[in-house]
């Protein structure tokens, strides 16, 4: 079974990274652009449906103008609430666990 302490790192991270984006007034569409990936790719990553990997993860942080250590393994409490679909990203994630994704997650996890 895949570890629920890595999926709930990994959501926490995305969670850091769509907050960074907002915060940083960037839109999507910019954001897919300099990712050189579609804004529908971009919105399955923000909201849960697709976990990044390692390589695309640095290559998110590099877009966002953050360093890559600053958005590991943030705790859930450092997570501004600026909007309440970020903190479901974490449901999202522990749901998929459960779901028929675990075997597409299993092989995707190379992030944590």
């Amino acid at each position: 079974m895949l570890n629920q302490e890595a999926l709930k790192r990994c959501a926490r991270t995305v969670a850091y990274l769509v907050t960074a984006r907002v915060h940083k007034q960037l839109s999507l569409a910019k954001v897919a652009d300099r990712l050189a990936i579609s804004q529908q790719m971009l919105i399955r990553y923000e909201n849960g449906s697709a976990i990044p990997t390692l390589p695309f993860f640095f290559k998110w942080c590099d877009a966002l103008g953050i360093e890559p250590e600053s958005a590991i393994d943030i705790p859930q409490n450092q997570i501004p609430l600026i909007a309440t679909r970020h903190r479901m990203i974490l449901e999202l994630y522990q749901a998929s666990v459960l779901g028929e994704k675990e075997k597409e997650a299993k092989e995707q996890m190379t992030l944590f």
